[in-house]
């Protein structure tokens, strides 16, 4: 799995382009995504913190911010303390990054 691959498939999941989203904005709108994007990157790819902080224009430690907040917010989807729209967008991404992930690895 590509890390093109993921961005493309979570914007496109969020109604957004992939450069908005990739922009140092700090509107809630495109802070979810962003750090679903670098959650799953960090599940499906080979990447690095400062990788990924340096693609985004952003220090690595805001990146892991990112990712352990990502985490936490899958844990309230779990038990449906997140917005369902979030929850649809979220959890169709995840499935699709899921499967293309599955397919590449033979499983």
């Amino acid at each position: 799995m590509r890390l093109a691959e993921i961005e493309a498939e979570v914007a496109a999941a969020f109604g957004l382009a992939v450069d908005e989203m990739a922009s140092r904005s700090r509107k809630r709108h495109l802070v979810w995504p962003r750090q679903a994007v670098w959650w799953l990157a960090k599940r499906h790819c080979t990447v690095s913190y400062p990788f990924l902080g340096r693609r985004y224009g952003l220090h690595h430690t805001t990146v892991m911010h990112g990712v352990r907040s990502t985490e936490e917010r899958v844990g309230a989807m779990k038990i449906g303390q997140a917005p369902p729209e979030e929850i649809a967008a979220f959890a169709a991404t995840v499935a699709w990054i899921d499967r293309a992930a599955s397919s590449t690895r033979g499983e």
